[in-house]
Parts: structure tokens; C-alpha cells; sequence
């Protein structure tokens, strides 16, 4: 948090010790959880889930869900299928803004902590008002990592309003759709799409504006997509089908603003190009460590995914854990991890002693091509790999840790992410795996 700013742009207000909101109910003790009141910072999949897990566990207890967002909760993993017409608006949507009611969960909406005193258990909102906790749930996701780029025209997909936005300047240029064929837009304006990056949302942006028949152009700092994982022969892969289809990629781009603050410049407002950030997220971390809980990447906590702090717990994007499937402290950034830590934490949180343990897994694709991540796949962390296959079959890239098999890639294929899986699970060797 910087300058009075939060990473979404709003203003926040300095601490309001006088707007301290009071709850009624005594405080937990030992053996009675039912009066609990417990404080969950973040309205996505993983706050919402440990919400909904909380209520079948404890039915009196005082729950209270403090969203950055005034939608009810809805499925980022549909946004893509949103932007391209696959599914309606609506069915993006998971929750309806009366189920929080229904369900007896105080929803703040459009609001967020800024601060945290563990000392005294309370939280300070983005609107002065303070909340006393007995247990406090931090899952706060992540926002997209900045880039020096100003314009109208500079899209993120994180979220359902990045959505609506970015369907906006589509239609407003008259761009064409997959329907209408080809197009030239708006008088003298050939439409492009320019993405920045080589992750997951960057691979979304290009099957977006492949799509919509644009020109494509990918700027990457480094030499590849996924550059922290993919082996040569997995990029090569996917570099020959990107330029196949035309796409024009930039590699070592010494302008990319993957490098925070090395791109500077404005995206005109009559500009043509749509540009997509695929730069990853970042935690905003400043207030939870001002307020006494042990930071990396991510908040850090062990495998019942507790912090160093009494009472706090933390899930999901946010979370630096450790992971007992591969053996290390690290972040997952996964639909499906955010939601079974939610149910995980949860259970934790009402008295039980539940570790969680769950090998993650990516999945999407990139202009037809099938890509996957099964567990843990840093190659920096990892002290083996071997690459089987090749590009007619597809190409299965292993990571292994003292002779662990800790993580697999998958590029044009997908039959082996179960087996993966379960070796993973199984904490079998990495010569186990075979393709046959």
C-alpha cells in the first residue's frame, strides 16, 4: 500500500479506532467454538468456501466475509469462456447476492483490511470501521502485477468487471467476431492485440483475440512462455504453433514490464491495439506484516495452514504453505487449491487438526494446444528433470527432488496428468513414471 493507495487503485482511510464495531457474544474459549465470531478477509472462492464451510460446521457462530469486490462470488476460471461467448454472463456467477443473507454470513461488500492488530485481534477496513475477531481467516488473493502503461485500452482478466471492459473496446471497435468473419473495425484502423507476458492469462489473451481474427503480437522478457518451467523441446512446441498462426513474438523484450518500471509510455486512446497483461500476481502483504504476520511471497504457514500469528489463518492465492505433496513452502495460484484449502482451513479453524494435502494441478491451452502443471513445477527447485516424448505425441516434462518425482509439464497431451498425479500423491520415484 502506497501513498493512501491500495494495489486496486481505491483510496483507504487511516486507522478509525473510534469506528470500532463491537460484536455481540462472548469470546471463544477452549472447547466452545459456537459464539465464535470469526473474520474472514477476502471474498473469493477460497474466503467464500471457508464461509459456507463454517456455517455447516457451526451454526451460531458470527461470520463475517469482507469482499474488495461488490459482486457476489463468481468463477474466474468461466471468464475466458465469458469473453469468448462460450457462456452467458450469469453463469459466471456462483453465488447470488441473497444466499449471503440467507446464510447468516454479514457480507461487506466493496471494502478490504488495511490493517491488522494480532495483538489486540481486530482488523481495520478500507471505510475506518475496525472488527474484533476471535479467529481471523486471511485470504486475500492477489492483484496483477503492475506495468507502466497508461490507456484505456490496457485490459487485465482477473475479474468479471476486466471482462465486461474488455468486451467494451471490442465492440466499440467494431472488431470482428468469429461470427461476422474478418473486418477492418473502424475507418483507416486495422484492429490488433498486443499481450505482455508467457503465463496462463497471457495464453487466454491470444486465444481470445485469435478469436476475433486479430493480428497478434506476444512481448515476452524472456525466450519463452512459462520460462520458469517448460524445457526447450516443450517451447519449440508451442513457439511453432504460434507462429504458425501468424502470431509475431518478441523475446528478451529489454521494454517488457515484466521488469517493474523498464516500460513507461501511454496506449492512445484511438490506438487500435488491445492491449492484454498476462504478468502474474503479486499479494499486497504490507498490512499483515505491519501487523505481526511472518511474509515471504505470500503469507507464510505451515500445513493446517496457520500462520506464526494466534488466530489467524490464511488460504488461497495468497497462502505461502507448506506443502506437503512436494515437500516445501510454496504458493499455488489454482481455482481448485483456493477452494479445497477453503474447505481445509475451515475445518481447522472450527477445532479440528486437518494437514492439507493436495497435489495441484493448471490445465489450460494455447491456440489448440493442450498445457498442463501437475505439482511442483519450478525447475529451479528441482535437482532432476527429464523430458519423454516428443511433438507428435506430446511432450511430458519430470521434476524430481531426491529422487522424488515432485512435479510433471505436459504439452500436447493430457493422458498423463492422472498418473502424474498419482505418483505425485504416492510419493513414488521419478523412474516410475512411464509414458506406456
Amino acid at each position: 500500500m502506497r501513498d493512501g493507495k491500495h494495489p486496486s487503485g481505491r483510496a483507504v482511510l487511516p486507522h478509525a479506532r473510534h469506528l470500532r464495531v463491537r460484536r455481540g457474544g462472548k469470546t471463544a474459549v477452549s472447547g466452545n467454538v459456537s459464539e465464535t465470531r470469526f473474520v474472514i478477509a477476502g471474498g473469493g472462492i477460497a474466503g467464500t468456501t471457508a464461509a459456507e464451510e463454517l456455517r455447516k460446521r457451526l451454526p451460531d457462530a458470527q461470520i463475517t466475509l469482507v469482499s474488495e469486490e461488490f459482486h457476489p462470488l463468481y468463477s474466474r476460471v468461466l471468464i475466458p469462456h465469458y469473453l469468448q461467448g462460450k457462456v452467458p454472463r450469469e453463469r459466471v456467477f456462483l453465488k447470488k447476492a441473497a444466499w449471503y443473507a440467507q446464510n447468516r454470513i454479514e457480507w461487506l461488500a466493496g471494502t478490504f483490511a488495511q490493517a491488522l492488530d494480532t495483538k489486540n485481534a481486530f482488523v481495520t477496513l478500507s471505510d475506518g470501521r475496525e472488527l474484533e475477531y476471535d479467529k481471523l481467516l486471511i485470504a486475500t488473493g492477489g492483484q496483477p502485477r503492475p506495468a507502466d502503461l497508461e490507456g484505456r485500452n490496457v485490459c487485465h482478466m482477473q475479474t468479471v468487471d476486466d471482462a465486461d471492459h474488455i468486451l467494451k473496446l471490442l465492440d466499440e471497435a467494431s472488431y470482428p467476431s468469429p461470427l461476422e468473419g474478418e473486418g477492418m473495425g473502424e475507418v483507416g484502423r486495422e484492429p490488433r492485440g498486443v499481450v505482455y507476458g508467457g503465463g496462463f492469462i497471457a495464453c487466454e489473451f491470444v486465444d481470445l483475440f485469435a478469436s476475433r481474427a486479430l493480428p497478434i503480437e506476444v512481448r515476452l522478457r524472456g525466450d519463452r512462455f512459462f520460462s520458469s518451467s517448460l524445457d526447450g523441446a516443450s517451447w519449440e512446441m508451442l513457439r511453432t504453433k504460434l507462429e504458425s498462426s501468424g502470431v509475431t513474438l518478441v523475446t528478451n523484450c529489454a521494454t517488457s514490464p515484466l521488469e517493474r518500471g523498464s516500460m513507461r509510455g501511454s496506449v492512445p486512446a484511438d490506438s487500435a491495439a488491445i492491449v492484454g497483461l498476462g504478468l502474474g500476481l503479486e499479494a499486497e502483504l504490507s498490512w499483515i506484516r505491519e501487523g505481526g504476520v511472518e511474509v515471504g511471497q505470500g503469507v507464510k504457514a505451515n500445513e493446517y495452514l496457520e500462520t506464526n500469528a494466534p488466530n489467524v489463518w490464511t488460504a488461497g492465492d495468497v497462502a505461502e504453505f507448506f506443502d506437503l505433496s512436494v515437500g516445501r513452502q510454496r504458493m499455488v495460484g489454482s481455482w481448485m487449491n483456493a477452494q479445497m484449502q477453503g474447505r481445509c482451513v475451515a475445518a481447522n479453524m472450527a477445532g479440528e487438526r486437518q494437514p492439507f494435502c493436495l497435489v495441484s494441478s493448471f490445465a489450460t491451452q494455447l491456440l489448440g494446444t493442450p498445457i498442463t502443471f501437475v505439482g511442483d513445477v519450478m525447475r529451479e527447485k528441482a535437482d532432476e528433470t527429464k523430458v519423454l516424448g516428443d511433438a507428435a505425441t506430446g511432450i511430458v516434462q519430470l521434476f524430481g527432488r531426491k529422487g522424488k518425482l515432485v512435479g510433471a509439464t505436459l504439452v500436447g497431451t493430457a493422458t498423463a496428468r492422472q498418473a502424474a498425479t498419482t505418483l505425485i500423491k504416492e510419493g513414488r520415484l521419478i523412474t516410475d513414471f512411464s509414458l506406456k
